[in-house]
C-alpha cells in the first residue's frame, strides 16, 4: 500500500457520508491521491466499474495495470455497504479495499470466503472390478450372473 500512497498518479475511490466530507478531502491530499469521494455505496460501485474498465483499457497498452482501490472512510454504519462489498466480490474481485486506522490506509481484502466454497473431495473406496463388471460399466450391458 506504501508504493501506491506514494504515487501521485494514485485514482481512487471513497466512500464517506456526506457528514465526514472534510475529513475525507484532508486524508486524500495528505496521502497525494487522485479520488473521487463518493456518499452512495451505489455511485462507489459505479465509478470503481468506470475506473476499474480504464485501467483495463491502460493496461492493454502498457504493462500491468495498476490495482483499482476503494477507500472507506467512516463507513461503519452507512447503509447499502455489505451489498457494495458483495457485488464487489463478484463482480470486480481485485479491487482493493482499504480503510483508515491510526492515519494510514490499511487494506481490508479478505480472501476466506473463497475457502468457504470450496467442498471436500468425495472419498472414494476403490473395489478391485473384474473384467465382466468393466465390460457392463464401459458398455452398459448386462451380463448374466452365476446362481
Amino acid at each position: 500500500m506504501s508504493e501506491m500512497t506514494n504515487n501521485i498518479n494514485t485514482r481512487c475511490v471513497v466512500l464517506t457520508p456526506r457528514e465526514g466530507v472534510e475529513a475525507a478531502y484532508k486524508i486524500v491530499q495528505r496521502l497525494d491521491l487522485q479520488a473521487d469521494i463518493e456518499h452512495c455505496p451505489l455511485l462507489a460501485m459505479a465509478e470503481l466499474a468506470l475506473l476499474h474498465q480504464l485501467r483495463r483499457n491502460d493496461a492493454a497498452w502498457n504493462s500491468a495495470p495498476q490495482p483499482t482501490l476503494l477507500v472507506l472512510i467512516n463507513t461503519d454504519k452507512m447503509e447499502g455497504l455489505p451489498l457494495l462489498m458483495k457485488a464487489l466480490r463478484q463482480h470486480l474481485p481485485d479491487v482493493e479495499i482499504s480503510t483508515m486506522r491510526d492515519g494510514q490506509l490499511q487494506s481490508m481484502n479478505d480472501n476466506s470466503h473463497a475457502v468457504d466454497t470450496l467442498e471436500d473431495p468425495p472419498i472414494i473406496h476403490a473395489e478391485s472390478v473384474d473384467a465382466d463388471e468393466l465390460s457392463m460399466l464401459l458398455d452398459g450391458t448386462e451380463f448374466e450372473t452365476e446362481e
